[in-house]
C-alpha cells in the first residue's frame, strides 16, 4: 500500500501558526504589565527596607512624616515605571510584629485592531515581618 506524501500546508500547521500567533499577541500585550508588577514590588520592598533602616532613629513625632516621605518616593518611583494611569497609591503601614507595604494601581492595555480596553487591577504588595 502506498502512502500520500501529506500537503505542506494541513490544518494542523494552520492551527500550530495560529497557536504561535496567540502567545506571540499575549506575550507582547501582557508581558510589559508583568514586568512592571516585578519592579514594582521591588520598590515596595526597597521602601520597607528605608522604613525599617529609619525608624530606630526617628522619633515617634517624626514617624508620620518619614511613613508620607516613604509613601511619596516609592508613589513616585511606581509612576515613573510607565504606567498609563497614573492614580497609585500606596499604604505603608506597621501592626504588630509586621510590616505591610502595599501598592494600588491599574494597568490598561489597548488591543489594537479592535476597540477594547483590558484593564488589570495590581494590587502587589510585601510583608516583613519584624521579629528577625
Amino acid at each position: 500500500m502506498r502512502y500520500r506524501q501529506p500537503r505542506r500546508v494541513n490544518v494542523v500547521s494552520i492551527a500550530l501558526l495560529a497557536l504561535l500567533a496567540a502567545v506571540g499577541y499575549g506575550v507582547v500585550q501582557f508581558g510589559p504589565p508583568c514586568w512592571r508588577l516585578f519592579q514594582v514590588k521591588e520598590v515596595l520592598q526597597d521602601a520597607a527596607s528605608r522604613y525599617l533602616g529609619r525608624r530606630s532613629v526617628n522619633e515617634a513625632s517624626n514617624m508620620r512624616s518619614l511613613v508620607d516621605d516613604i509613601r511619596d518616593e516609592a508613589e513616585r518611583k511606581i509612576k515613573n515605571l510607565g504606567l498609563e494611569d497614573q492614580s497609585v497609591r500606596v499604604d505603608l503601614h506597621e501592626s504588630g510584629d509586621e510590616l505591610t507595604v502595599e501598592a494600588k494601581y491599574k494597568e490598561i492595555i489597548r488591543h489594537p485592531w479592535v476597540s477594547k480596553v483590558t484593564v488589570l487591577n495590581c494590587n502587589p504588595r510585601f510583608e516583613r515581618n519584624l521579629d528577625r
